[in-house]
């Protein structure tokens, strides 16, 4: 195809790119990039483009994808400044948030003392030991209904201290 022919058939249909990118990206910067995008690849793809036979629906394809795999960039980009974020915060908690947690997780050990023994050793095994309802039950010799009952008693128990008392 020569550079006459390419401008005589594409170049009219950049209206209709244009719409297609803008709809897609909603920025009128982000849309002509994905229409240059498109008449880059058009071009470096030139000889190909004698075979195809619907131009506007060739480039509105392309430009649909070009304007998917930006949104998908971008989308990717967010994700990863999400996850350093929370990898930031979570490696280096403020102090304010430290001390917080130090005086609730005191305040939960001191309520949990207040618990019968067998409530606060199927707590512990847990949420401390991070074990299985199955394991506990094996270890305590309780069936698996008797662990999840005392579990759900214990926590009742502890909210009601933790509230009451202002542990």
């Amino acid at each position: 195809m020569t550079q006459e022919q390419f401008k005589r058939i594409w170049i009219p249909l950049s209206s209709s790119f244009y719409n297609v990118a803008w709809h897609f990206l909603e920025e009128e910067a982000d849309a002509e990039d994905a229409v240059q995008d498109l008449y880059v690849r058009l071009w470096n793809s030139k000889d190909s483009l004698e075979k195809v036979q619907n131009p506007r629906a060739y480039g509105l394809t392309l430009i649909r994808n070009i304007c998917i795999d930006r949104l998908r960039q971008k989308n990717n980009r967010r994700a990863e400044e999400l996850t350093e974020d929370r990898t930031v915060r979570l490696i280096s908690p403020p102090e304010d948030v430290k001390t917080i947690d130090r005086e609730s997780a005191q305040r939960l050990l001191t309520a949990m003392k207040k618990l019968p023994q067998q409530q606060r050793m199927v707590m512990f095994c847990r949420f401390f030991k991070d074990m299985d309802i199955k394991d506990i039950a094996r270890q305590t010799g309780l069936s698996n209904v008797n662990v999840r009952v005392m579990i759900t008693r214990a926590r009742s128990t502890l909210k009601k201290l933790m509230k009451t008392e202002n542990l």
